[in-house]
């Protein structure tokens, strides 16, 4: 692992004040017992190559079943107690949000199902061309009774990365019973 000036020139600074207890200094942190905080200078910039950077975390993609044909229609999160916990905006939903069929009664998920999800009646083209979202009582009614995701499976892959290799998807699902 490569190190940049600024880590090195910080580990020596913590490694030289001992253990001491910290104190706060008026905005500033001193080390106790000692006359002066230690302000620790900006380096030169640090080459590219030498950059420490964390990997993003995305989100992984999941692929589901349904009770039922409802793969048109919008679907809500909802709690243990039947509550409306999360629902699209209609400018939320895109042509890209309807889920892609994976044969088998499997779906990709491009909208953000979960297994807390259940359908309404609204269609994604029907949802879409709303002014104004519904509101939550607006759409408890139009929840479809027994429409509900039955099974989610979380992919080893992105959204991206699963649109783009649909078979590697279909090779993740347990019990895909189609041929490839």
């Amino acid at each position: 692992m490569k190190l940049s000036s600024i880590t090195l020139a910080a580990a020596g600074a913590i490694m030289a004040s001992g253990c001491h207890s910290a104190k706060n200094t008026g905005g500033q942190m001193a080390v106790a017992g000692e006359a002066a905080p230690v302000v620790i200078a900006p380096g030169p910039a640090v080459p590219g190559h030498m950059r420490q950077s964390s990997p993003a975390v995305m989100p992984k993609a999941v692929a589901y079943r349904m009770s039922g044909p409802y793969s048109l229609n919008v679907p809500v999160n909802i709690n243990a107690a039947g509550d409306i916990v999360s629902y699209p905006a209609p400018t939320d939903l895109g042509s890209d949000s309807t889920p892609i069929d994976l044969g088998g009664g499997w779906w990709l998920d491009r909208r953000g199902v979960s297994a807390n999800s259940v359908f309404t009646r609204y269609t994604y083209a029907e949802y879409r061309a709303l002014k104004t979202a519904p509101t939550l009582s607006e759409l408890k009614a139009a929840v479809i009774p027994g429409a509900k995701v039955s099974e989610t499976v979380t992919l080893p892959m992105t959204l991206s990365e699963a649109e783009a290799d649909l078979p590697a998807v279909k090779a993740a699902l347990p019990t895909f019973s189609l041929p490839r």
